[in-house]
């Protein structure tokens, strides 16, 4: 069973090119569109970027644009999702449909690896990759990160993993987009076996405070890792200390707004946010029913006391 159109259309073609010359090639998978601002949000594999910052020939200036479909792409940098080979890239707004993440995965099971090859010279054909999902892999790198992949067989007989499908999108039967193609390097006729980052719920969080207010779809709930503990023995401290990253205060002294979450109903998004007070006196007073308009850069609209 294929996946679904409008999932396995969510690919894109990622490209660094410096004047007339392709320095590198990729795939990206568009995660949500800001109708707002008109605005797109890709994530692709870090690695497929790099060129951007390659030191070229002497008498050649390195003027490298990232292009996505075409359009011009500016990197959302962060430190964090960069070491998991990740990065985010915001283009004008493109008639492609969102990805559906899933950050929830049982396996083994079949998956489909899509994105783009090269063809002739610099054009590029769309090559899915169907394989089978052998176990689950985590890593440990020396900075005391890990990392889990999907660990892929390909089809028999089928296409094989090369290096163009990095960053590209990873299909269930379902349609839901399970991981991120990562292929750093492959042989000339392509490699048999392939490698997935997942999305796990650190994962997730990330991207989704990078591309906030946009709202990414994400099916079913991510697994806890095996060495962390349970949300109810987790201390209040530390989910503090991890909200207090991305607040911002609202124009007000003591007073500071974050993401709590999002709530569905009825096929209505709504983003819930938490005020955070750091002294009795600063405390707004509530209305029940009413909302609380305080001036912030994100203009927030519902906010709710965290205490």
């Amino acid at each position: 069973m294929p996946p679904r159109k409008t999932n396995r259309e969510s690919a894109v073609l990622v490209v660094v090119k410096n004047g007339d010359k392709v320095l590198d090639s990729g795939t990206g998978t568009v995660l949500c569109h800001e109708h707002g601002s008109k605005t797109t949000f890709v994530l692709t594999c870090a690695h497929n970027l790099r060129a951007t910052k390659r030191r070229l020939e002497q008498s050649i200036e390195n003027t490298a644009k990232i292009l996505v479909n075409g359009n011009e792409a500016h990197t959302i940098a962060d430190s964090k999702l960069e070491s998991y080979d990740l990065a985010v890239l915001e283009i004008p707004q493109i008639e492609k449909p969102a990805a559906h993440l899933k950050s929830l995965f049982g396996g083994p099971a079949i998956v489909f690896c899509e994105g783009f090859i090269q063809f002739i010279h610099q054009e590029y054909a769309q090559e899915t990759v169907t394989g089978k999902v052998k176990n689950l892999v985590q890593t440990l790198n020396p900075d005391g990160l890990s990392v889990s992949y999907f660990k892929v067989q390909s089809k028999k007989g089928g296409p094989r993993f090369t290096k163009g499908l990095s960053g590209g999108p990873v299909y269930d039967t379902d349609g839901n987009v399970i991981g991120i193609s990562r292929v750093l390097q492959s042989t000339g006729k392509g490699d048999a076996l392939g490698y997935a980052i997942q999305f796990s719920a650190e994962v997730v969080s990330l991207i989704r405070q990078i591309v906030t207010p946009c709202i990414i779809e994400v099916v079913g709930g991510a697994k806890l890792e095996a060495d962390t503990p349970p949300p109810s023995a987790r201390t209040r401290s530390s989910i503090s200390e991890r909200r207090r990253h991305s607040e911002e205060p609202m124009g007000r002294p003591g007073l500071r707004v974050g993401l709590s979450g999002f709530r569905r109903k009825r096929g209505t998004t709504t983003r819930i946010f938490y005020v955070r007070c750091s002294s009795p006196e600063a405390k707004p007073r509530f209305s029940p029913g009413r909302p609380l308009h305080i001036p912030s850069p994100r203009h927030l609209s519902e906010k709710r006391d965290l205490d």
